[in-house]
């Protein structure tokens, strides 16, 4: 890295000639000439004795000379270490994943592809969809997995990893269910009697900066319920905990990632809303960033495991 004319003296300096350094500089005589004596006069002090042949420096030129090698070696050590930073990034990609996926996420996501390229530095950051969605735009991360309402977005480059359907979700042993059974791939179609019944229950909602929570209100939308008794919990988990819970009179949403979390989720029963509602697990990215190799790795990893695992 070299900066404005400062590399004019230093070749000078070194041929001991204006005009064989010119050459080499390849600028004429007379401004390099010009170029000097302004040098000298912003310094103050005369930097050559242009009487001697070859010309020499100054004691002033010395100090000068020996100033402007540790400036440019100064340049050059920053270059190098900016060089480095940047394969550093190249070589390293981060990755927002949910907080409530993010056991079983990083292991078949991120820990497979650790796996794979060992080489490659891996961040992984976990928060609410909404919240990795935030990081994506604010450049935090590079690639995010979380669950989002939509097929596509403007703002991202979208792969749809998998479609869900959402069911509404209370005790398997609620008297108004009559002992119908249900699975979450095969849920309970609603009636007119079943729906009056959710309509007086106690609808349990995971915190706002939860995407959940919009889900929940939009199944809700979807068969015109008004939910008179709104409970809010911390999280997930603790909904599931409550629902299954025998004489449990709460009702809510919850999605087919708690199966293998849930220890009571066969006492959970499943009731499908008659148009279907639905969101999605995506991964995305900024659509107008082009990928480094590290995140193209990912990218097509990735979605080769969702094909797999979701078919």
């Amino acid at each position: 890295m070299r900066f404005d004319k400062r590399t004019y003296f230093i070749t000078v300096a070194e041929t001991r000639n204006i005009s064989k350094a010119a050459q080499i500089l390849h600028v004429s005589q007379p401004s390099l000439s010009q170029y000097i004596s302004r040098l000298e006069e912003d310094i103050g002090w005369k930097l050559l004795n242009r009487n001697s042949n070859p010309i020499t420096l100054t004691e002033a030129g010395e100090l000068y000379l020996d100033y402007l090698r540790e400036v440019l070696a100064a340049a050059d050590r920053f270059s190098d270490k900016l060089n480095n930073l940047k394969s550093q990034y190249e070589d390293s990609i981060r990755i927002g994943i949910p907080s409530q996926l993010y056991a079983s996420m990083f292991n078949d996501y991120v820990g497979a592809f650790m796996r794979k390229y060992p080489t490659i530095n891996v961040v992984a950051k976990e928060g609410t969809s909404l919240a990795l969605r935030d990081m994506l735009i604010r450049g935090e991360v590079d690639i995010i997995i979380h669950h989002v309402n939509e097929d596509l977005d403007s703002r991202f480059s979208r792969f749809i990893m998998y479609k869900e359907q959402l069911s509404f979700s209370c005790n398997a042993e609620a008297p108004f269910l009559k002992g119908k059974k249900s699975t979450r791939k095969k849920p309970i179609k609603m009636t007119p009697e079943i729906l009056s019944s959710l309509s007086e229950m106690r609808f349990l909602q995971p915190p706002e900066e939860y995407l959940l929570s919009a889900q929940i209100d939009r199944c809700c939308e979807s068969v015109g319920i008004r939910q008179r008794k709104i409970q809010r919990l911390p999280n997930i988990l603790t909904i599931a905990g409550y629902i299954a819970m025998p004489g449990s009179d709460g009702v809510s949403v919850l999605p087919e990632f708690l199966s293998g979390e849930v220890p009571d989720w066969n006492k959970i029963a499943f009731i499908a809303p008659p148009e279907p509602v639905t969101w999605n697990l995506a991964m995305d990215r900024l659509a107008d960033s082009s990928m480094s190799e590290a995140e193209q790795l990912f990218w097509d990893m990735s979605m080769a495991t969702a094909r797999k695992m979701y078919k």
